[in-house]
């Protein structure tokens, strides 16, 4: 089945577990849904565990409670999604579009800079020394980027 197919088939709801049990039988919808169980925690524990990362790393000083601070922030994230989408929704959306101006006021920065002549780090580069190398770490921080903004 195609996503066109399935949003076709499902016009007004039907998740993973409801296409999955109605094609393929119980055991495939339940296997969806447990599927979608871990990817939920996966995605909240994953998350909150960068988020300390970077809070750590900004200041030291929290080292000693990276744990509660991690705790607390399930809690707060259950607590929010609990009182509802539209609640949530409404919590959630200002600190992404926050997010989203800030990069792309960081592109902005980066054009005006690059423009206005400012010295660029590959002005003081070597190439012959790892550009192999040199594009492997540039890969892997665009991967990194990437997965990152999707959340996975």
């Amino acid at each position: 089945m195609g996503y066109r197919q399935i949003i076709q088939a499902y016009p007004g709801a039907g998740g993973a577990y409801v296409i999955g049990r109605d094609t393929f039988g119980d055991t495939a919808g339940l296997l969806a849904g447990a599927a979608l169980l871990i990817d939920y925690t996966l995605t909240v524990s994953v998350s909150v565990t960068a988020a300390i990362a970077a809070l750590v790393s900004a200041f030291p000083s929290l080292v000693p409670y990276q744990v509660a601070i991690a705790v607390t922030m399930v809690l707060l994230l259950m607590w929010i999604n609990l009182r509802g989408v539209r609640e949530a929704a409404g919590l959630f959306a200002p600190p992404t579009y926050l997010f989203i101006v800030m990069i792309l006021g960081m592109v902005a920065v980066g054009m005006f800079k690059a423009h206005a002549g400012a010295p660029s780090v590959h002005d003081y580069l070597r190439p012959q020394l790892g550009s192999a190398i040199g594009i492997l770490i540039l890969l892997r921080a665009f991967s990194s980027g990437s997965s990152a903004l999707t959340g996975v």
